[in-house]
């Protein structure tokens, strides 16, 4: 009896395992580095009637720290712009697709995506 005990806790301890690491690997980001081209769409959302914001959509190829590439698309908000040449780090997920970005420096992307990126 108590050797089943123990082969129950033993698979409920590797389900929760592999299900933690799956939740984790679909959530957590992976950092993709681009650089910012054109603006590929635009629009104006209205918020009921009071102000009006700006959308702007621009698509791009990130690459990971290994060199792997992956076609982004980043929209801002509330008119603001992304300036054409600079370099992003994009934060993307498999849940929520891009969840975040930030303008980096060309020396601080590692070396696989420097060389895809020039």
């Amino acid at each position: 009896m108590l050797m089943k005990k123990k082969w129950v806790w033993i698979i409920v301890a590797v389900v929760v395992l592999i299900g933690g690491a799956l939740a984790y690997q679909k959530y957590h980001g992976v950092a993709y580095y681009a650089r910012v081209g054109n603006v590929a769409s635009q629009r104006t959302d209205k918020n009921a009637g009071k102000t009006a914001n700006q959308v702007r959509t621009y698509r791009m190829v990130g690459y990971n720290k290994q060199g792997a590439a992956k076609h982004l698309s980043v929209q801002t908000f509330n008119s603001q712009r992304l300036a054409k040449g600079h370099y992003l780090k994009v934060t993307w997920s498999a849940a929520k697709g891009v969840k975040s970005y930030e303008r980096v420096a060309f020396n601080q992307i590692p070396q696989a995506a420097q060389q895809k990126l020039d």
